[in-house]
């Protein structure tokens, strides 16, 4: 123990260097949404969400025929 101590500190990378080693991140992660997809997404999915919740409600308590 006590490696960490003689351990020399590294340089910090800059982007150029990290892309130069691991790759473009849109390469390697895919493109990242923006927050406007990423609201558009969500927005879909509470349409999707609030679409089931009425069609099983409707289901559940059918409304009664009026004679």
């Amino acid at each position: 123990m006590g490696s960490a101590q003689r351990v020399p500190d590294r340089a910090v990378s800059d982007t150029d260097s990290v892309k130069k080693a691991v790759g473009d991140p849109d390469e390697v992660l895919g493109p990242i949404p923006t927050q406007e997809d990423i609201r558009h997404e969500t927005d879909s999915f509470k349409k999707n969400v609030q679409d089931d919740l009425d069609e099983s409600s409707a289901m559940a308590a059918p409304e009664m025929p009026r004679v």
